[in-house]
């Protein structure tokens, strides 16, 4: 598979319909952080979140390993740096398909 590096916004919508996998995980990761004492992430915050998201996702080539970082909302830091190729061949398909 072909990858590029790219920078887009995606709804929770399209990741719920194109990538199921990453969209999972920022729930879990959501409740982990209601969890986490130290996190300032709240119930409402995951509750609000549950309505609906905007994520911003940056492809990358980092030492010859090709890079997912997905940021949601407006956070500055990403909830996720990840191995482009731990997702599924078809929601990495429908992310390259983007921009």
């Amino acid at each position: 598979m072909n990858f590029k590096e790219m920078d887009v916004i995606v709804t929770s919508q399209w990741l719920k319909e194109n990538m199921e996998s990453l969209y999972e995980g920022i729930f879990v990761a959501a409740e982990g952080f209601v969890d986490d004492e130290f996190n300032t992430f709240s119930a409402d915050d995951l509750k609000e979140m549950k309505q609906g998201f905007t994520a911003a996702l940056t492809v990358s080539n980092v030492g010859g390993k090709w890079k997912l970082a997905t940021y949601i909302n407006d956070d500055t830091t990403p909830w996720f740096y990840d191995d482009l190729e731990t997702y599924p061949n078809d929601e990495i398909k429908a992310l390259m398909l983007l921009e």
